[in-house]
């Protein structure tokens, strides 16, 4: 097993176990890979975020911020 083998593996791990908020975006924004933690910390499924706007859940206040990049 490689090493890139090795850190696919590792960030996925970490990525499904974490209880910190993770995500995947694309580069319209949309939501593509969402973690359990989004579930368990806001009651969230992470099955129907996914294809959905991020900017869609930040707060209005954030979104200029947050969105100019």
């Amino acid at each position: 097993m490689s090493n890139r083998d090795v850190s696919t593996v590792s960030f996925e791990q970490f990525f499904w176990s974490s209880s910190d908020l993770m995500c995947v975006v694309d580069l319209d924004r949309n939501f593509v890979l969402v973690n359990p933690a989004y579930r368990h910390v806001l009651g969230w499924e992470p099955e129907e975020l996914i294809g959905q706007s991020c900017t869609d859940y930040f707060h209005p206040d954030d979104l200029e911020r947050a969105t100019n990049i």
